[in-house]
């Protein structure tokens, strides 16, 4: 199954360095790469937080995108996150053309890390995810396959059959640790 990719920036800044400014740096050593200054002084002020943009220019391959990084959490000031990749002249991306872009600053901003005076690494989670890693509990799993195991559906439809829709309330019941639906509505009697 396809996913977004997860983008995590982990940065050694001091007192005197700021997100913004390893930015500005990354973008001007960096080919395909822009700071936009103002737009990223907006845009933290609009998260109440530490947060910036970068602009990738088309490539082979990529669209021109804005790459959205905000502080990851108030405890840790030096954790980041890229938050979305929103694309410059078109309206979407698909999960393809988001994580190429992912992908590619990820590339970049590691090369440049290495060779500049800024200490930091970037981790980001697989595109390619299995069942197990969205659905970690082997309890939760199993009932979410049964579900997806009952009577055919459409796809562009929910199901509709009280044993498809059971099977989805123990699903979603074992998971969260409540009585299904179901049950609680035949102890009512409705």
């Amino acid at each position: 199954m396809k996913a977004h990719v997860e983008i995590l920036i982990r940065l050694g800044l001091n007192e005197n360095k700021s997100l913004h400014d390893v930015l500005r740096q990354f973008a001007h050593d960096s080919k395909g790469w822009t700071f936009p200054q103002s737009e990223s002084e907006t845009y933290q002020n609009h998260i109440l937080g530490v947060g910036g943009y970068l602009i990738r220019e088309r490539s082979k391959g990529t669209k021109p995108a804005l790459v959205a990084i905000a502080a990851a959490k108030t405890k840790r000031p030096d954790t980041f996150y890229v938050t979305n990749i929103v694309p410059r002249d078109c309206f979407q991306l698909t999960i393809d053309e988001y994580n190429a872009i992912g992908l590619d600053f990820i590339r970049d901003f590691r090369k440049w890390l290495k060779k500049s005076s800024f200490d930091g690494n970037v981790h980001c989670t697989n595109a390619n995810k299995t069942l197990a890693e969205i659905i970690p509990g082997e309890k939760c799993r199993e009932y979410f396959e049964r579900y997806l195991k009952c009577s055919v559906w459409d796809s562009s439809t929910l199901p509709s059959h009280p044993s498809d829709i059971e099977k989805l309330d123990v699903f979603s019941a074992g998971c969260s640790g409540t009585a299904p639906m179901f049950d609680r509505m035949k102890s009512n009697g409705t």
